[in-house]
């Protein structure tokens, strides 16, 4: 008499994909680099908010080109006084988020689903926390990169969850 478990499939699988193992490294290394850019942000605030300030009131901005004028405005100008407002919890917020995304995705490179919650959570809470602490402004013009990397990322993770277990 046999105990295996007629409904378990005999192909399980205990690596992760190339494309999994790729996403996941890529994650990794994101993760780090968005720590640091948690830290540099806090640190650099203040001196952001003065070149800003500086190159609206400059006149050889009022001359250049409509494309350049968008980065030195008053709508970029106040979304930078806002961080220098908040810049501690943006920063405290950024770090969790990205300690989030390196602890889910060290757990999806071990096949863990709640690595993906992990994962997804860290992602999405800085998009967040940009809405709450800077504003619909910080969701718009060529801000709107800082969501193409994570929209890709999720697609992928998404494609690659059947491989996660429990």
């Amino acid at each position: 008499m046999s105990l295996e478990n007629p409904f378990q499939e005999n192909n399980i699988v205990t690596k992760p994909s190339s494309l999994l193992s790729t996403s996941t490294i890529l994650s990794i290394i994101g993760s780090a680099i968005a720590m640091i850019s948690a830290v540099t942000a806090f640190v650099n605030a203040e001196a952001n908010y003065e070149k800003i300030q500086k190159m609206v009131n400059d006149k050889d901005v009022a001359k250049a080109p409509e494309f350049v004028k968008s980065f030195f405005n008053e709508n970029a100008l106040l979304m930078a006084q806002k961080a220098v407002e908040n810049k501690v919890p943006i920063m405290i917020i950024s770090l969790i988020a990205a300690a989030l995304c390196l602890f889910g995705a060290v757990m999806m490179r071990k096949l863990k689903k709640d690595g993906l919650k992990l994962w997804m959570t860290g992602e999405l809470l800085p998009i967040a926390s940009n809405l709450v602490f800077l504003g619909a402004a910080s969701m718009s013009g060529l801000a709107l990169i800082n969501l193409v990397f994570p929209a890709v990322f999720i697609v992928i993770y998404m494609i690659c969850r059947k491989e996660l277990v429990n």
